[in-house]
């Protein structure tokens, strides 16, 4: 059990390629398999295995750097 915050378990993290995509949840980019937009302004994430997760419109920031790491691209987004 780890007893740290999740923005320092995310520093920790950010340079593994993981990625914070929710207040409580950090996502292996190289897991990724497809981003979503819904219509509030939110994403869902979907990674290897089936499993969804939201990207609250607080982090959709954050899909930019997923994209440079997921995809290779530094143009997403801007």
């Amino acid at each position: 059990m780890l007893r740290e915050s999740i923005s320092t378990i995310q520093k920790k993290l950010d340079l593994y390629g993981f990625v914070r995509i929710h207040r409580s949840v950090l996502v292996n980019a190289t897991l990724v398999d497809e981003i979503h937009p819904r219509p509030t302004g939110e994403y869902v994430l979907r990674v290897r295995g089936g499993r969804e997760f939201r990207v609250t419109r607080t982090y959709k920031r954050n899909l930019q750097l997923l994209a440079q790491l997921w995809v290779g691209t530094e143009g997403f987004a801007e």
